[in-house]
Order: structure tokens, then sequence, then C-alpha cells
């Protein structure tokens, strides 16, 4: 009885290493764990984008500044709440800086009586 088993166990591995027996079936209890994990993600997810929501009705970030870190939370760049806000904060302080710098100087135009 052992060597049969033996022998049923040889078989199964020379199968599994050519990549048998591996379907879903084999693998349920597997995806229920990736679906837990699946909506945790999600949930993740909809709190960055409620929260990108807010900022945005509050008029705290622009429409350009919500459209692009919309984009990222989408693409899963952000792994949780704090390196999100840093980004926001970040990425604004970049507009304002680099719309200020577009601005010319105010300089005083010279008065038809000085010339």
């Amino acid at each position: 009885m052992v060597s049969l088993k033996c022998s049923l166990a040889k078989r199964k591995n020379k199968t599994n290493r050519r990549d048998r027996h591996s379907g879903y079936g084999s693998r349920k209890y597997i995806m229920e764990v990736l679906l837990r994990r699946l909506k945790v993600l999600e949930r993740i997810l909809k709190l960055l984008k409620g929260l990108l929501k807010k900022y945005w009705q509050d008029k705290k970030i622009e429409k350009q500044v919500y459209n692009d870190m919309y984009m990222k939370v989408k693409g899963n760049v952000y792994k949780n709440k704090r390196v999100f806000m840093e980004s926001i904060h970040k990425f604004s302080r970049e507009i304002k800086f680099s719309s200020l710098a577009k601005e010319p100087e105010a300089t005083p135009e010279p008065q038809q009586g000085e010339l």
C-alpha cells in the first residue's frame, strides 16, 4: 500500500512540474484570498478619490491638479493617504511657483514728465 501512495505522489509531482493540475479549481482558496486583497485596494482607491473630490470642491486645489492626481490615483501610484497628501501639497506648490515665475516683474514705467 505504501508503494502505491509513493508512486501516485511521484506521478503527481511529475505532472505538477509540467504545469498540470494548476487550473482554477485547484486555486479557489487562493482566489478568495486575492479577492479580499482586491476589496481592500478598492476601498483605498475609493477613499483617495473621495478625498481628492473634497479638496477640489473646497477650492483647495485647481482643476488641473485634480485631473492629474485623479489619473495617478486611478493608476495606483499612491499606496496610502499620507503619500497622497504629500504629493498633493507638493504638486499644488509647484504650480503656484511656476505661475508666479511666468508673471513679469512689476517695473514702473517712466512717466511723460521724466523723459
